[in-house]
């Protein structure tokens, strides 16, 4: 009896393809051994060697008694169903009566099934089960076995529940019905010898669920020295109209830092269609640090970066954060917060959805399913999103999902995976989401070979036009260890198609360009689902909207009225742009503004779809509180029906004048007073650490907006903090400024549960800031309960307007 020494070595990543194939004539998993991109073991010491050498995998056992077991784990592989394994291998020294070849069902050193040669013409099949060595066929002669120096072919097939093992294509031997321990593949060498293995191959319908037409005659683009070079290109990142790329070039002779590690680049189409020389975009994104773009804006004035950064531009930790494009190029990036957020791997990814409003992120964690999971986050603010949601078992797989890239339409997913049945290192997914929970997804299909090899594909970047995808690969040949590639996708994996809305905002008297915020909501809810920026240079902005909705959208600016329109989308079915263009007027006494999208029904109420743009004027006039309008129509009454809607969200009576004559261009108001002196941008309804103290008066209220508390309680969230903290700022900063927190809710419970909870609730606050370090003698604190409301408690937007917290001056020393 044989004594084997048993290692159980690490599972190095074999990471196979699989491929459906007929009459299994093609390898599903081919490896040549003239590289290590497989990640075999390479290593020397006293015992044992490893190299990948001349086209061979040379193994050496060096001690004089033992085996040397070793193997990978082939992640889609399942030894369950029908398979073939073969590889060739030939003993290049050592004694010729001891034993060398494959094993296979790999779970561990204790479990696991070995097929094996002698170097003088004999044959073996063992296996090892919980530690117990059982011989399935003893050692045995056999003609077809070549003898030491000159290679032989080991195959070993599986057909429905029988086994047969194959010598230079003669069958030597069957079995049935075999345990399976589990997916690892290797090799084995008994006493001192040395073994090449110059092929491996594993072939198995494994029944990839491929996108449809996913390998007809497509062609893979490398996209050129002007962007790959010898470096690694890695994590692009395409414009919404397809004409910028951004990527990452690592360890690149000319990035910033004397490490020279990782920067963001950008190479932008010409008219020609050719892609310019790249160059890096520099301070403050680029710095000595590890650099990267995760987020582009459709209008290119917002992006998303990875790392925090301090006021220096300095990398501070790893993480998020958000910058925007003003007249002198990128501001210092300022840190998005994630709730509950961390990472038990090394390494993380992320894809922000075109609205922002959700994030996709590849991370490790304590519910993780395998090595990495794909989770998402939704935005609560513009830098602050909440605690993470697992995608799901039909998403995350036992092995590793990473590098994910949500599409402009918000619902197709693509993702790299090595758990999901592919061609071999990390392929490349899509996957539909079904409905709002983010956690329904369809089955998730390979994007084929024209962009999967058998080497490591990920990173996945398409245009709002759904056409065209930017992946990195190292199997499809190029310039350096990664580069970037682009190629036409199927229809089939195509995004559902979107509308890319582009256009200008205008001062509306001059007709200067303005920037601005541009926010669009669903007309039939309401709902915000994205914000566009309109750049300070020209105005330009750009948005996404998906396909099947109609929409309104406005542009806001301080001290100018947001003015509204509308799009309708329900019956676009293919990627089109259309161009709007957004004027703006200024809030200035005298000003005649339209008031669009105004429908009344036969009573003369304004109907449903009129309530944004009149609650649009509600909030500006709430915005501005000595403001006073006079309101025109075609009709006095039907000005007298917008002057009642008004007063029922709040706004006092005296504040509301109708024309006494028709109008005769539709509905409009002019702007007749702003009260006594001129309202600052900065002096408004909402708090602002920016507030000018010299334009305070006692009595000037501001509501301190993005203050949340759980429902029923007085206890505020972790998302409130930004708005608390900018209150104490401004508070430190300004000692002679006392205020009165005062607390209000809406009007539906009784009115000692609102008197309670309301005092409660400036209490909190007021005991925050104390304890920061404001002076008590500079605050005070009262509940009002539902005593003050501003608004019309019946409507879901007045009970949201009545329920606030504000600070109102009520001493400048």
């Amino acid at each position: 009896m044989i004594y084997f020494l048993k290692y159980q070595l690490p599972y190095f990543l074999l990471l196979f393809s699989f491929l459906s194939i007929q009459a299994q004539d093609k390898p599903l998993f081919e490896d040549n051994f003239v590289d290590n991109s497989n990640k075999w073991l390479e290593e020397s010491d006293e015992s044992r060697a490893a190299q990948i050498i001349g086209g061979c995998y040379r193994m050496q056992h060096k001690r004089e008694s033992g085996s040397w077991f070793f193997w990978n784990r082939v992640p889609y592989m399942s030894f369950s169903k029908d398979f073939i394994i073969e590889t060739r291998i030939k003993l290049v020294s050592g004694t010729e009566d001891h034993a060398y070849g494959l094993t296979w069902g790999v779970e561990n050193a204790q479990n696991m099934h070995a097929f094996v040669l002698s170097g003088n013409g004999y044959f073996r099949v063992f296996r090892y089960e919980d530690g117990n060595y059982t011989v399935e066929k003893t050692w045995t002669k056999h003609a077809a076995i070549e003898k030491k120096g000159y290679f032989n072919v080991l195959r070993l097939q599986r057909k429905g529940d029988n086994f047969y093992y194959y010598i230079n294509d003669s069958l030597v031997y069957t079995a049935s019905n075999l345990p399976i321990y589990g997916n690892g593949v290797g090799y084995m060498l008994q006493h001192e010898m040395i073994v090449d293995a110059d092929r491996l191959n594993v072939y198995q319908d494994h029944g990839i669920n491929l996108v449809p037409d996913a390998n007809e005659d497509r062609k893979v683009e490398n996209l050129g020295t002007n962007i790959n070079t010898e470096a690694s290109e890695i994590m692009p990142v395409i414009s919404a109209d397809g004409k910028s790329l951004y990527f990452v070039r690592k360890d690149y002779k000319w990035n910033i830092g004397s490490e020279q590690k990782d920067d963001v680049w950008l190479s932008t189409l010409d008219e020609d269609k050719k892609w310019s020389k790249a160059v890096g975009i520099g301070a403050p994104i680029n710095n000595s640090s590890h650099n990267q773009i995760i987020y582009m804006s459709p209008d290119m004035n917002t992006m998303i970066v990875g790392n925090h950064y301090n006021k220096e531009g300095k990398t501070t930790g790893k993480g998020m954060s958000i910058t925007y494009k003003n007249n002198e190029g990128w501001m210092i990036p300022e840190a998005i917060e994630i709730e509950d957020f961390y990472n038990e791997a090394s390494e993380h990814s992320f894809a922000v959805a075109s609205n922002r409003k959700a994030i996709i992120m590849s991370l490790k964690r304590k519910e993780t399913q395998g090595k990495k999971d794909l989770y998402v986050s939704f935005q609560i603010s513009e830098k602050e999103y909440a605690a993470p949601i697992n995608l799901g078992p039909v998403i995350n797989s036992p092995y590793e999902e990473t590098t994910p890239f949500l599409a402009a339409d918000g619902k197709t997913l693509y993702f790299a995976s090595e758990g999901h049945p592919g061609y071999g290192g990390a392929d490349i997914f899509v996957s539909k989401r079904l409905d709002d929970t983010w956690t329904n997804w369809s089955e998730p299909q390979n994007m084929g070979q024209k962009i999967n090899t058998a080497r490591w594909d990920a990173y996945y970047t398409i245009p709002a036009s759904g056409d065209v995808v930017y992946f990195v690969s190292s199997g499809h040949g190029g310039e350096g260890r990664t580069d970037l590639f682009s190629i036409t996708l199927p229809q089939a994996a195509r995004p559902d198609p979107v509308t890319l809305i582009y256009g200008h905002v205008y001062h509306a008297k001059s007709k200067k360009p303005l920037s601005a915020e541009i926010s669009y909501h669903l007309s039939a809810t309401h709902r915000e689902v994205g914000k566009a920026r309109a750049n300070s240079s020209d105005g330009g902005y750009k948005m996404i909207l998906p396909f099947g909705e109609s929409y309104s959208f406005a542009a806001i600016r301080d001290g100018y009225y947001p003015i509204a329109d509308k799009i309708d989308l329900t019956i676009i079915k293919e990627y089109t742009e259309i161009e709007r263009d957004i004027y703006l007027h200024p809030i200035i006494v005298g000003e005649v503004i339209p008031l669009k999208n105004i429908f009344l029904d036969e009573n003369g109420a304004p109907k449903k779809e009129s309530h944004p743009e009149l609650d649009r004027l509600a909030q500006l006039m709430d915005v501005y509180p000595q403001m006073k309008i006079e309101v025109e129509s075609t009709t006095p009454q039907d000005a007298n029906s917008i002057r009642e809607y008004l007063l029922k969200q709040g706004v006092d009576p005296q504040r509301v004048v109708v024309h006494k004559s028709p109008g005769k261009n539709g509905s409009q108001f002019t702007i007749s007073s702003l009260g006594n002196r001129e309202i600052m941008a900065e002096d408004k309804g909402n708090f602002k650490s920016t507030i000018d103290v010299n334009n305070l008066a006692v009595g000037h209220t501001f509501r301190l907006e993005n203050l949340y508390f759980a429902a029923d309680s007085s206890s505020f969230t972790p998302n409130s903090m930004r708005t608390l903290d900018e209150l104490l700022h401004f508070l430190m900063k300004h000692p002679q400024v006392v205020i009165e927190i005062g607390g209000h809710t809406n009007g539906l419970p009784s009115h000692e549960y609102c008197d309670k909870l309301s005092k409660a609730r400036a209490k909190n606050v007021a005991n925050y800031l104390i304890q920061k370090g404001v002076p008590i003698s500079q605050i005070q604190y009262k509940g009002y309960g539902k005593r003050r409301p501003i608004a019309d408690n019946t409507t879901d937007l007045g009970r949201r307007r009545n329920q606030r917290v504000e600070a109102k001056i009520i001493d400048i020393k």
